[in-house]
Order: C-alpha cells, then structure tokens, then sequence
C-alpha cells in the first residue's frame, strides 16, 4: 500500500482511523473492503497497524528483520487464527522484499527505516 500526500493532509490521521488508534474518536464514513470483503470497524485493529516514524528502531537489525519483529509485536494476542494468518503473511515477506522491492530502498543494515508511512 502507497500513501503520499503533503504535510497536514491526513495521512497520519487516515493511519490511526485505519488501524484502531483512534479508538471510537470521532466519526467515521464510507467502507473499507479487504480483498473484496467488507470490514466492520471492530475489525480494523486486526487488520491494520503500522510502524510510526518516531518508533526505536535496533540498529543491529536488518530492515527485512525489523519489519517481522514489528508485525510479531502488532499482532493482537486474543486471536490465535489470526495470528497463524500474520504468520503465513510473514513467511512470504522475504520473498515479496526480494523480488519486488528496489535494493535501493533495502540498504543492507540501515540504522532507521524513515518514509515508511508516505511510500
């Protein structure tokens, strides 16, 4: 997923809404479809999450390394089906990293992952 846009234009905010950070803040309209299937909004948390820009990251990790560890810790733990999902989502992420991604955006050990949330 590719979120660009200029300062102050709500990607931020879309983020938090798309991900349960947001809780019942606010209101909000439309539909989020999911490989054509509608989501209810309880659902959000369970399929949506994301890394901010400001999170620690180890330096002593790999990009590929901390994108697994950070989806490990975003899984919600009163879901063990879904779990086993994110974890067959995340054996594919080495393949999906390797064969799609530019090696310009996967530096070898870089020291912070920065621009994740505008790719």
């Amino acid at each position: 997923m590719c979120i660009i846009g200029s300062s102050g234009s709500g990607k931020t905010t879309l983020l938090d809404a798309m991900s349960g950070r947001l809780g019942r803040a606010g209101t909000f309209l439309g539909e989020v479809y999911v490989n054509g299937r509608a989501l209810r909004r309880e659902q959000f948390q369970d399929c949506f999450s994301y890394v901010l820009q400001s999170d620690t990251l180890l330096s002593s990790l790999t990009v590929r390394e901390t994108l697994r560890y950070t989806a490990l810790l975003a899984i919600r733990r009163g879901n063990p089906g879904f779990f086993q999902k994110k974890r067959q989502g995340l054996s594919l992420l080495p393949q999906l990293v390797s064969n799609s991604w530019p090696q310009a955006f996967l530096p070898p050990r870089p020291s912070k992952v920065l621009g994740l949330q505008a790719w």
